[in-house]
C-alpha cells in the first residue's frame, strides 16, 4: 500500500476532480455497466487485495463508483 500521506493526496485529488466535474455539468457516478465492469477487472488484478488497490490505496467500492476515477495500473 502507499504510504498515508500519498493515499491523503490520492482522496483530496479525487475529491477535487469529481467536484470540478460536477460543477461543469458532468454527472458524478458511472453508469451501472462500467461499475460492474471495473469491478470485474479489479477483482482479477494482483494489485486487489484486500477490497482495496495497492496501488493506489483506494477501496474498489468507492473506487469504481466515480465517473471520472481511473485505475492507477491503465486497466480502466
Amino acid at each position: 500500500m502507499p504510504s498515508k500521506k500519498r493515499m491523503a493526496k490520492n482522496i483530496f485529488k479525487t475529491a477535487k476532480e469529481s467536484i470540478n466535474s460536477a460543477l461543469k455539468g458532468n454527472g458524478l457516478k458511472a453508469d451501472a455497466d462500467t461499475i460492474r465492469k471495473r469491478k470485474a477487472i479489479c477483482n482479477d488484478c494482483s494489485y486487489f487485495v484486500n477490497e482495496r488497490c495497492s496501488q493506489c490505496g483506494c477501496y474498489l467500492r468507492y473506487k469504481a463508483v466515480l465517473e471520472n476515477e481511473k485505475c492507477p495500473a491503465g486497466k480502466w
